[in-house]
C-alpha cells in the first residue's frame, strides 16, 4: 500500500457552529457536492459519534457506494472520519478554528491505495480544494 497526503485550508465567512452544523447535515450535501450525495444510511451507531458508519449512496442503484466511519468525534475543535470507496481508503482530519466571524477549515487527507495504482496528486489537491470551495459558496450564500 502507499499513502498520499497533503492537507487543504480554506476560510470561510461564517461562525464556527454554523459550518460545522451545515457541513454534517447529510441532507444537505446534495446541493453541493459532485456528484451530489442521493442517500444514506446510517448502518451502525448514532449520528457523528465514535464508531458510527454509514453508508453513502451517489447513484440510484447500487453501484457508486461509499462506507463513512467515524473514527473521532472532538467537535467543535474536529472530527476524524475513514472512507472506504472501491479499494480506496481515505482518512479525513476534519478541523475547525474560529476566526472572530469567520472560520477556517483545514482537513488533512492520507490516501491508502495499492502500490501499482496510479494517482494524479496534483489533480487530487485540484479536485478536493474545488470540492471544498463548492461548500464554501453554498454555505456564504445560504
Amino acid at each position: 500500500m502507499k499513502k498520499i497526503e497533503f492537507s487543504i485550508n480554506l476560510t470561510l465567512l461564517k461562525k464556527k457552529d454554523d459550518v460545522i452544523q451545515t457541513l454534517f447535515d447529510y441532507d444537505k450535501m446534495k446541493y453541493y457536492q459532485m456528484p451530489p450525495l442521493k442517500d444514506y444510511k446510517i448502518i451502525k451507531g448514532a449520528d457523528l459519534q465514535d464508531g458510527t458508519l454509514r453508508k453513502l449512496y451517489y447513484s440510484d442503484d447500487d453501484s457508486d457506494i461509499m462506507y463513512e466511519g467515524v473514527v473521532k468525534n472532538e467537535l467543535p475543535k474536529g472530527i476524524t472520519f475513514v472512507q472506504k470507496y472501491k479499494s480506496v481508503k481515505v482518512i479525513l482530519k476534519h478541523s475547525f478554528t474560529s476566526l472572530h466571524e469567520h472560520t477556517l477549515w483545514k482537513v488533512d487527507y492520507t490516501f491508502e491505495v495499492s502500490d501499482d495504482a496510479k494517482i494524479d496528486r496534483m489533480g487530487l489537491i485540484k479536485q478536493l480544494t474545488l470540492d471544498m470551495k463548492a461548500f464554501k459558496g453554498y454555505i456564504e450564500n445560504d
